[in-house]
């Protein structure tokens, strides 16, 4: 009889699989504090999620992740839509700890796996669980010596238990963290902290290896506060990605100590300054145009005034940390971007901020900047027919255009128009949001250069996505059908366009292939009666040529999941540029 197999005989593939369905690794980083104490949280959080999921037969643990885990909110920007709290923790499953009792050769194999395959993230106490063994096998680690609230200059009372409806006004949704006060180096504040800090640094120098990918977020008083915490930062290993963040507030020299740090320690060349303006004009165009002068996103013209906005301008996340791509950290716990605060990371970040600072080089520097910035980019407008402030419709776009420049206008390239959500669509002949629209028409005849520029209009409601619990009767078709062509049909120019894209909502939000079909039928109707007969929409980039607002990035971030459950791969959005 031959003897029954072993596990330790299996090839180290199959083995490795089998601790992923023991979820030995898991997408949530581990907290290093309160690992073990997570277990009435996770219960509370799932009974609660029963309770919501009328209906259900047993708990969707995706979908519950995707509700009650703080880190799933704030890395795929699950929160930017329905006003998530992210007050929970990770609600997955405890790791599996008793693989390391069965015996020592398995002990190695997951102590091995458990470091190197997971993030790992820790909040300095007094008495931190860091040890150089386990430094040594980590491949992630994000430590937290303390992290203001997430908008400049505010304190956050508001306690930890506070649902969506009683959750700060200030805060953005996904801001959970924000309980501390910047960090300053005195005897009776930061001492104690920063004697940890240099207990941690001696581990990290001893046991940190070249794959490691550290985070460190210490929000600081002072300057003198943000030199001694890189100072013993000096002596650590080279490692292959670094995140700091010393402040708040986006202070350049902070900036700077964060980012030649953060050089250091993955071993890449210091920036420095050189003589821009003695290179060919040429050269200096190809420069400016790798700079944040040309966004990665459709940029998003704001002229609301909304408590949270400091400006008007363009925008494609909120400002000031409101919204932040968090691709800067591998654990989330804070912003990392240069654009937000006094940080630097060697992650790519995709943040974006308008570079105000180009333009205020000299008169050539602001007239070549203005040329990139409007001729690269991409502009959403976002219209509403009949406003609820009851200004007259349509009028958005025409704000935006009286507040840019002649250079800035005979440079646009490239609009999309949008309507805003559950707006009416009673757009007919005479009516006040069509006279607007046809002002806007005629203003870009007269002051833009039509046959360079792409017009895109997105008539369906809710930004791009329709409504999936409208239904129209045929009047009420008929209506929009009508307003459609009203809409469509003001971009008549002497040189025509260079592209004109449409898109409608209608006959139906979620329709049948013969409702589909007769919608595509409309669009190439209203895209011809500008561009001529030959016209062919889906040739020129219609449906490929779009760009990335954040509204894609925001419904493409979630992650797959394989049909086992695991986690199989992430949506990556490849911006326009």
């Amino acid at each position: 009889m031959p003897p029954s197999p072993t596990f330790l005989i299996l090839p180290s593939q199959i083995r490795l699989k089998i601790y992923i369905f023991a979820d030995l690794i898991r997408l949530c980083p581990i907290s290093l504090n309160n690992e073990g104490s997570r277990k009435a949280h996770r219960q509370k959080s799932l009974e609660s999620y029963d309770r919501n999921s009328v209906g259900h037969e047993r708990t969707d643990m995706n979908r519950a992740r995707n509700i009650y885990c703080d880190y799933r909110a704030k890395k795929f920007l699950l929160g930017f839509h329905d006003g998530n709290t992210a007050e929970n923790e990770c609600i997955c499953p405890p790791l599996p700890i008793q693989l390391l009792r069965v015996c020592r050769t398995i002990h190695d194999e997951v102590l091995e796996i458990l470091y190197s395959q997971n993030k790992f993230k820790l909040l300095l106490e007094r008495n931190h669980p860091l040890a150089p063994k386990a430094v040594a096998r980590m491949t992630s680690l994000c430590i937290r010596l303390n992290m203001c609230s997430c908008t400049p200059h505010h304190f956050c009372q508001h306690p930890l238990e506070n649902g969506i409806r009683h959750r700060c006004d200030i805060c953005h949704a996904l801001c959970k963290r924000g309980k501390d006060p910047p960090l300053s180096i005195t005897p009776t504040q930061g001492m104690g902290v920063f004697s940890q800090w240099l207990e941690v640094c001696k581990i990290l120098q001893t046991g940190l290896g070249p794959e490691m990918r550290l985070s460190v977020i210490c929000d600081c008083a002072d300057m003198e506060t943000a030199q001694e915490i890189v100072k013993p930062m000096g002596g650590l290993p080279t490692m292959s990605e670094c995140s700091i963040r010393l402040g708040q507030s986006p202070f350049m020299q902070w900036r700077q100590i964060a980012e030649s740090t953060v050089l250091l320690l993955t071993d890449r060349p210091l920036t420095r300054p050189f003589r821009f303006l003695d290179l060919p004009r040429e050269l200096q165009r190809d420069i400016l145009c790798c700079t944040d002068l040309i966004s990665p996103y459709v940029l998003e013209w704001n002229s609301y005034n909304h408590a949270c906005d400091r400006q008007r301008g363009f925008r494609p996340f909120e400002q000031h940390d409101l919204i932040c791509c968090m691709q800067c950290t591998d654990a989330a716990e804070a912003c990392c971007c240069a654009v937000n605060h006094a940080a630097f990371s060697s992650i790519h970040c995709t943040c974006w901020s308008y570079p105000a600072a180009i333009f205020c080089v000299s008169r050539d520097m602001n007239r070549e900047a203005t040329v990139i910035f409007f001729s690269g980019n991409r502009f959403l407008v976002r219209e509403e027919p009949w406003p609820f402030d009851q200004q007259p419709g349509m009028r958005q776009a025409l704000a935006m255009f009286h507040r840019l420049p002649l250079l800035a206008l005979r440079n646009l390239r490239w609009i999309r128009f949008n309507l805003g959500f559950d707006t009416r669509l009673d757009v007919h002949e005479g009516s006040t949001p069509l006279e607007g629209w046809k002002e806007t028409a005629e203003f870009m005849a007269r002051n833009l250069l039509t046959s360079k520029l792409t017009i895109e209009l997105d008539l369906r409601h809710d930004h791009e996505y329709p409504d999936p619990y409208c239904s129209k009767n045929a009047m009420e078709v008929e209506n929009d059908w009508k307003s459609y062509q009203n809409m469509a049909g003001v971009f008549i120019f002497e040189d025509g366009p260079k592209d004109y894209f449409v898109h409608i909502g209608s006959p139906n939000d979620c329709p049948s292939p013969a409702d589909y079909q007769l919608r595509l039928e409309q669009e190439r109707t209203l895209e011809k009666r500008i561009m001529g007969p030959e016209y062919d929409s889906e040739a020129r980039g219609k449906y490929t040529n779009r760009g990335v607002s954040v509204v894609d990035v925001a419904r493409e971030r979630p992650p797959v999941f394989a049909p086992d459950g695991s986690l199989a791969s992430w949506h990556k959005v490849t911006p326009f540029i």
